[in-house]
């Protein structure tokens, strides 16, 4: 297979077996991280853990057929819905003194 001109041949690609899981601590350190820097720890630990659960919110990332009754973890979301949720709850806001100081027309250049 040929390159598109001007790139580079990719030289040092591997192919390693399949890991065993989805995303794994490193995921959800990642996440967690992420939340936190969006919201209180509070609102992101009430937001997580009702995620994908009865009578919780869907994840916005994922969108997994619910699990068998009595099958569901505590966790059962992805870190992208995790991110999601918390951007979405995020107490950051933007007020009128930011677009006072910046046009549309500066924000879109």
């Amino acid at each position: 297979m040929q390159n598109p001109p001007g790139e580079e041949p990719e030289t040092s690609l591997s192919v390693t077996p399949p890991k065993k899981w989805a995303a794994g601590v490193p995921a959800v350190v990642h996440a967690l991280e992420y939340s936190l820097e969006q919201t209180s720890p509070r609102k992101t630990g009430v937001d997580l853990l009702t995620m994908n659960q009865v009578g919780g919110i869907d994840c916005p990332g994922c969108a997994w057929a619910d699990p068998a009754p009595g099958r569901r973890h505590r966790n059962e979301y992805c870190e992208n819905g995790a991110k999601h949720i918390n951007d979405e709850a995020t107490t950051r806001r933007i007020t009128a003194d930011f677009f006072r100081e910046h046009s549309v027309s500066d924000l879109a250049a």
